[in-house]
Formats: C-alpha cells, sequence, structure tokens
C-alpha cells in the first residue's frame, strides 16, 4: 500500500471563515473541486464541502450573506503524509466524509479525495484505466 501523500493534491483551495457561502462555492467551481479547507492566519480550522453548500441553500441560508464560518465543519479529522492510502479510506468511510487534509503538525500540505484514493488502490488490481474500460474479448 502507498501512503496518501503518493495521492493528495498540493494545490489546495483556501478560503477564509469570514468568506460568503458565494464566494466560496464560486472558488470551488472555477477550480473544479468540490471542497476547500477554511484557514484563518494559516491554520486549518474547518473544510467546506459541495454537500454544505447544497444544505445550507436547502435550509435558506442566503449564498451571498451567509459566512463560510457559519456551514464549515470545524476541525477536521486530518492525517500526515505518510498514513497508508487505505487507513484514510477506512478513516473517511467511518467519518462519512469525502475529503481530508494532510498535516504536518499544525501545518496544510496537502488534501486528497475518497475518490482520488479508491482509483490509486484500484489501479493497480486493473492495470490502467484503459484496462477498465475496454470491452471484454469475443468469445
Amino acid at each position: 500500500m502507498s501512503p496518501v501523500e503518493e495521492t493528495m493534491s498540493r494545490a489546495v483551495l483556501k478560503v477564509r471563515p469570514e468568506d460568503t457561502l458565494e464566494q466560496g462555492a464560486q472558488a470551488m467551481i472555477e477550480r473544479r473541486t468540490g471542497s476547500a479547507v477554511v484557514t484563518d492566519g494559516g491554520t486549518l480550522v474547518g473544510i467546506v464541502t459541495e454537500r454544505d453548500v447544497l444544505r445550507a441553500v436547502a435550509n435558506g441560508m442566503v449564498p451571498w450573506s451567509t459566512k463560510i464560518a457559519d456551514v464549515m465543519t470545524c476541525d477536521p479529522v486530518s492525517v500526515p503524509p505518510e498514513t497508508d492510502t487505505s487507513e484514510a479510506i477506512q478513516i473517511m468511510l467511518k467519518g462519512g466524509f469525502r475529503h481530508l487534509p494532510i498535516c504536518v503538525g499544525d501545518s496544510l500540505v496537502g488534501l486528497v479525495s475518497l475518490r482520488e484514493l479508491l482509483r490509486a488502490e484500484a489501479l493497480p488490481l486493473i492495470g490502467s484505466t484503459t484496462a477498465a474500460t475496454a470491452s471484454p474479448p469475443s468469445p
């Protein structure tokens, strides 16, 4: 098994607690990502996801006046870069979340999604993405 460091994204979208939900959602759309870590003075204080945005709007919150701090998950679970991929998957499945910050001490160094981890675990088993989508041989 490989460490999450090999799979994590180092280009992490960061937002501030005082940013509006609209600003956070727009940044996620622009970056084509499903989450943003929330930092305050460089310290990880939360995470906001597309699910949080959807839930907030469904509950009647106004995106241009609702602050990220009002909808984010505070103090999210994080793991160090050397954490094994399968352990990270277990943590995420048990916790019911799809995005996991990667930290060294208090410093954010990356983020990994459940999809990225599952892909990393599956590729050695199937050989490549083309092998997984190829048609079976004719009899």
